[in-house]
């Protein structure tokens, strides 16, 4: 009897043990996902390293500005960062609305070591087939260098007067296409000459290693003057010239 009692026991003990393991558990596991759920968030909301670009055209550039007439809109990529798939599509919504109005280059940087066939992956199809601009494979990244552009996703526009006017991303955080204050900001400058922000954060891949005191904040001029003449789409590969 004694014996069957003190079985009883042992087994309430070992039940008790199994839940309380059981329960450890799942609070481990329930702060896991927590973590992993705060680190992506943190991840696709935390910027890249800003530009720090002249705030007049660079006369060394082997990219044309658009002329007297329109300004000049340059954006860098990585050839493989999967977030500037949604930055591509920003700025395919953003031309819909101001065709003709600017000049458009996107730029994929081409490390040292990598030949032609490693930028030209589908980032670099999908910025051909769109219509007003200018694809350009850049040799050992000297245009982003000469641009002060160090993030994937780097939108830079210059006016008519290839004045610096504005100096950031055009999606929310990473990957995230949708409504942003860079694109509506570009927008409202190309279209009228002044918008209510002249930066705002980049989201994507480094181009390369940016120096700790690149990130600091800038103010640009505000002087724009209107724009507005067509300009054919071509496949542009400046890498002879980019060097």
């Amino acid at each position: 009897m004694a014996g069957d009692h003190r079985h009883i026991v042992s087994k309430m003990r070992e039940g008790r043990a199994g839940r309380g393991l059981i329960a450890g558990l799942l609070v481990v596991w329930g702060a896991s996902v927590a973590l992993g759920f705060v680190v992506l968030m943190d991840y696709q909301n935390a910027p890249g390293a800003p530009a720090e670009p002249p705030s007049q055209w660079p006369a060394s550039s082997a990219l044309d500005p658009g002329g007297q007439t329109r300004g000049t809109l340059v954006l860098f990529a990585h050839p493989r960062c999967p977030c500037t798939r949604a930055t591509l599509s920003e700025l395919e919504r953003l031309l819909h609305h101001v065709q003709g109005q600017v000049t458009t280059y996107v730029v994929f940087v081409q490390p040292e070591g990598y030949d032609r066939a490693w930028v030209r992956d589908h980032l670099w199809h999908r910025a051909t087939a769109m219509p007003a601009v200018h694809p350009v494979r850049d040799v050992k990244g000297v245009e982003a260098e000469r641009f002060g552009a160090f993030t994937s996703g780097q939108v830079l526009y210059y006016d008519a007067r290839q004045h610096l006017r504005f100096a950031g991303g055009i999606t929310a955080s990473r990957g995230h296409e949708g409504d942003n204050k860079g694109r509506q900001a570009l927008r409202q400058l190309i279209q009228t000459g002044a918008a209510d922000r002249t930066s705002t954060f980049v989201f994507g891949c480094a181009l390369h290693r940016a120096p700790v005191n690149r990130w600091k904040s800038f103010q640009l001029s505000s002087s724009l003057q209107p724009s507005g003449s067509s300009h054919a789409h071509e496949d542009s590969d400046l890498s002879d010239t980019i060097r």
